[in-house]
């Protein structure tokens, strides 16, 4: 019994955390502008540890400068702007004007001493909070539109991770899952967050983790003394389009015909696919994964977890 539900939960999240993704990035109201598995190549440990870093430091790396506590304001924004132009090429999802600015108030304020940054567990919080109460709100077609934003494996389910780690479902099953999730959170059941909690956990730690050990210089300390704002978005943004912030925008060229090749998708082929590709690697109808990663962004996230990273409950 313990197990069924274990697998149920670990469903149930791979069926709202993705979906939920505008929540989860939290610090901005976005808009859209606009599965072959890869190939296995061995490698030791450590000769594997190095060729991440490698690929870390080529995409957010060397795309992503964040700020540090000597900045001046301009530079801050420029960091913003670093920030909002990596996340826009990776999944053709766009930052406004108006959230870049909040965001980098909010982390000036935080390098400056006037905030502080959020702890792992903080901004677990925050993801697990919020998830459940976009979840509480959300339609009937934006779920059918999630739904359909996947691609099918040949069997004709859906993977809402590229890996597939938590297994496929059904788009049905995928569908009657974010609605009663909805309609338990519109009830205020707390077994929802409860369910999702951990795995949301899971999740956040495995992203900070994997970035302290790519750019230490950046996230090397996120475990012990927290994360910035900027800092809470790019790990938000990695979960919620299973994005692993990997490789520049040429070396993801070059893995999308390697797939291609290895999937022995013609030109022909991928014309007759329903959904054209976005040109993007991930977001919506990315090319390497696609979620729908612009379903739930809006101001009243923005208000919640700028007021927890500036101290608040909220």
């Amino acid at each position: 019994m313990r197990y069924r539900n274990i697998l149920w939960q670990r469903k149930f999240l791979a069926a709202t955390l993705t979906l939920l993704c505008a929540a989860l990035a939290g610090l901005g109201v976005w808009r859209v502008t606009g599965k072959v598995a890869p190939p296995v190549t061995k490698y030791t440990p450590e000769e594997g540890k190095k060729d991440r870093q490698n690929r870390a430091r080529k995409g957010i790396g060397s795309s992503v400068r964040f700020a540090h506590e000597t900045d001046a304001p301009a530079q801050i924004d420029d960091s913003v702007e670093s920030l909002a132009a990596f996340i826009h090429e990776r999944s053709n999802v766009k930052m406004t004007e108006d959230s870049k600015k909040r965001l980098a108030k909010a982390e000036r304020d935080v390098l400056k001493g006037k905030g502080r940054r959020l702890s792992v567990d903080e901004l677990t919080d925050a993801i697990t909070d919020i998830t459940v109460e976009q979840l509480a709100s959300v339609s009937d077609g934006a779920v059918q539109w999630a739904a359909d934003t996947y691609d099918e494996t040949p069997d004709g389910e859906i993977k809402t991770r590229e890996s597939g780690k938590w297994g496929t479902l059904t788009k049905q099953e995928f569908i009657d899952q974010v609605k009663a999730g909805r309609d338990w959170s519109q009830n205020g059941d707390v077994a929802v967050k409860a369910a999702l909690r951990p795995l949301v956990a899971e999740e956040v730690n495995d992203r900070i983790a994997a970035l302290g050990e790519d750019l230490p210089e950046q996230f090397g300390n996120a475990q012990a003394a927290g994360v910035t704002p900027a800092q809470a978005v790019v790990v938000a943004y990695s979960v919620a389009a299973d994005d692993p912030l990997l490789g520049s925008q040429e070396d993801l060229a070059k893995e999308k015909v390697l797939r291609r090749m290895l999937d022995k998708q013609t030109r022909a082929a991928k014309k007759a696919r329903q959904r054209p590709e976005s040109g993007s690697p991930y977001g919506a109808n990315g090319f390497l994964h696609s979620s729908p990663v612009t379903l739930f962004f809006n101001h009243v996230t923005v208000d919640k977890l700028i007021g927890r990273a500036q101290g608040g409950k909220k």
